[in-house]
């Protein structure tokens, strides 16, 4: 019996200090990636032929990129489509009328990961490119990337969780439901860390990873938010694509494809 127990409490420790990896689903995908409007980039410059004519209609994810980041690629794609797209309706870019859009396609590159024992740095690279021939493709080819660093979440409330863990097994073994004191033991132990991490001091470029969520998944996708929002300041800045240079879009409608 005392092996038995032994070995209950062992494995109880394991699980009470890790927790397995979970993905994101699509909707978070997209909103993880997408660049806020109140962010304070530039927008499409008045009377620019940039202004409501753009549009992501192809994805394109290097062979390994969606398993670096820990996600499939029927997630990926359309998630960064979705966030590509709503980035550029923030910012006055996107065409709301399917047949005059100017179809963009993207192609995500490889992804690097710099993993130590404070975080993941993850550093990813989008191509962007216009349909061949188009007149601004001096503006609209760009390529681009993103970095960001996800923090190892500060992990305590070890004893609350080695309490309830303990507690758990002797009252199973004495026929008797833990009832609420496990529930609160782990609730205990999880606001801690909570609190432990939200008032973590972080710099630009970089947050804390949420607990459960793999890292380079988390570091990856706001790499790419990073990359988006480069694409949309150049949008806003690049003399090719200013007022005066985009006359040269009046009149060329482009289908997406």
């Amino acid at each position: 019996m005392r092996g038995v127990i032994a070995g209950l409490l062992g494995l109880g420790l394991n699980l009470a200090g890790c927790a397995a990896p979970t993905a994101v689903s699509g909707v978070a995908v997209s909103d993880l990636m997408t660049v806020s409007g109140r962010q304070a980039l530039p927008t499409a410059a008045h009377g620019s032929r940039l202004a409501g004519q753009l549009g992501v209609s192809e994805i394109v994810v290097a062979e390994d990129a969606a398993t670096t980041l820990r996600l499939d690629s029927a997630t990926l794609r359309p998630g960064l489509r979705e966030a590509f797209n709503r980035s550029l309706a923030n910012h006055g870019y996107l065409a709301s009328d399917e047949p005059l859009v100017v179809g963009l396609s993207v192609t995500v590159g490889s992804p690097t990961l710099t993993v130590d024992e404070t975080g993941t740095t993850a550093t990813v690279e989008l191509t962007v490119r216009a349909p061949d021939g188009h007149p601004a493709s001096s503006c609209l080819n760009q390529t681009t990337s993103g970095r960001f660093r996800g923090l190892a979440p500060i992990n305590s409330g070890a004893g609350e969780r080695t309490t309830a863990v303990v507690a758990t097994v002797l009252m199973g073994l004495a026929g008797a439901p833990p009832g609420l004191f496990m529930t609160d033991q782990f609730r205990n132990a999880d606001a801690e860390n909570a609190a432990l991490n939200s008032g973590r001091a972080v710099l630009e470029g970089e947050a804390v990873t949420p607990r459960g969520q793999p890292a380079a998944q988390f570091a990856g996708m706001h790499a790419l938010r990073v990359a988006i929002a480069t694409y949309v300041v150049r949008l806003g800045s690049d003399p090719a694509c200013l007022p005066e240079a985009g006359a040269a879009i009046s009149g060329h409608d482009v289908a997406s494809t």
